[in-house]
């Protein structure tokens, strides 16, 4: 089953952030969507309020990153609500929920 992905539009704006911070990171970071797009449940489900949520840890030079997603299964859908460092991401998915 094919998955399209969506992004929460602030969450977008930290992927563009992310990538101008660091342009060899827009690679590896659409390898990460379209593992998303197929096989998002590979990534760990979260606990407590972020229940709903999965996420994947990637580097980006040097830098430990977040992507914080949930899976819309009745939609075949991903979205993506949060992209940063650990704790940020996560207080932000937890917003945007």
């Amino acid at each position: 089953m094919k998955f399209e992905v969506f992004f929460h539009p602030k969450a977008y704006k930290e992927a563009q952030s992310l990538v101008k911070m660091n342009p060899d990171s827009g690679a590896k970071f659409r390898e990460y969507i379209e593992l998303l797009s197929t096989k998002p449940y590979q990534f760990p489900k979260k606990y407590g309020k972020l229940k709903e949520c999965r996420s994947c840890n990637f580097g980006v030079g040097g830098d430990s990153w977040r992507l914080v997603f949930i899976v819309l299964e009745d939609q075949n859908i991903v979205k993506i609500l949060a992209v940063g460092a650990h704790d940020r991401a996560y207080s932000s998915a937890q917003r945007r929920i």
